[in-house]
């Protein structure tokens, strides 16, 4: 098993010639080698998922088992209402019973995109820059029922309107001269992601070895509060003390919202007073932020 290349996460892109674009994909990272009639599909992290995407491993039987050795890099993603859904791909994801995933064939249907090549016909060609692999990629694979090639783009800007226009994650910028460095976060490739900012306030601090873990936020709807998650990330230790301090003198009873969300550590509730800037990729299927930051209080 291998542990493929990672991009570095970037605020602003900044287009350039020695740079071409695709859509990051919000999905399943997936690696398939396949050898002599032998295809194995791992995640990212080593999790072997050769029979969970089955009708995806199938496909790649029928066209490729006979070569000497080839490494694909890609994502498994699900479309729902027009956009890849971490959601639904991670329901896929997690089936183990081979009936369920018989089944989810047809009722949550996930695709392949592929946009690496790192071995082909026995020979790794990772030491070979990114245009080369991806005229070896194109050449030689089709977009088939369930596994495309990842379309790549000469101009920044048109692909995040595009994305941003489709609720899409956002881009990686990847240097058209540059290898592929495995197991490495490295800069030749670069991830631009379309966050969502909202103004939240706090209602609650949940408490971990005595100092502040993370905040509550509910954000006002037709004079309702309405709950949409906990922050963490974005907190430095030195707020973190200063939130804790601030939420024991203000503290009250017990929550504003008739439901409190469920927290495992300490809360203490407070009232519905500070204001936080938040940014944050999406809305989640129970309505509350995914890989929420925040980035200031009011």
């Amino acid at each position: 098993m291998i542990r493929p290349m990672e991009p570095v996460l970037i605020q602003e892109v900044k287009p350039s010639p020695d740079y071409v674009y695709q859509v990051k994909w919000d999905g399943v990272r997936l690696i398939t080698e396949i050898e002599n009639n032998q295809v194995q599909m791992y995640t990212k992290k080593g999790h072997d998922r050769t029979n969970t995407y089955v009708e995806i491993k199938q496909e790649i039987v029928n066209k490729f088992a006979k070569q000497t050795k080839i490494v694909l890099d890609g994502e498994i993603i699900a479309w729902k209402e027009g956009k890849p859904d971490f959601f639904q791909v991670m329901k896929r994801d997690r089936l183990k019973e081979a009936w369920r995933i018989q089944t989810a064939i047809h009722t949550n249907p996930v695709y392949y995109i592929v946009f690496d090549l790192l071995c082909w016909q026995g020979k790794w060609i990772t030491d070979q820059p990114l245009w080369k692999r991806q005229k070896i990629l194109e050449r030689e694979f089709h977009h088939g029922e369930y596994i495309q090639v990842c379309p790549t783009y000469d101009e920044s800007e048109e692909l995040i309107q595009l994305t941003r226009a489709n609720n899409w994650e956002g881009i990686v910028c990847k240097e058209r001269e540059g290898l592929y460095h495995l197991e490495e976060k490295h800069p030749s490739w670069l991830k631009y992601k379309n966050w969502k900012y909202i103004t939240g306030t706090v209602i609650g601090v949940s408490i971990k070895s005595d100092l502040a873990y993370s905040i509550l936020i509910v954000i006002k709807k037709e004079n309702e509060y309405r709950y949409i998650g906990k922050v963490s990330s974005g907190l430095s230790v030195e707020e973190k003390q200063l939130i804790t301090n601030w939420a024991r003198e203000i503290a009250i009873p017990k929550s504003i919202l008739a439901k409190p969300p469920q927290i495992q550590e300490e809360v203490i509730w407070t009232p519905p007073v500070l204001q936080v800037e938040i940014e944050f990729l999406e809305w989640t299927p129970d309505g509350t932020m995914r890989s929420a930051k925040c980035l200031g209080f009011k």
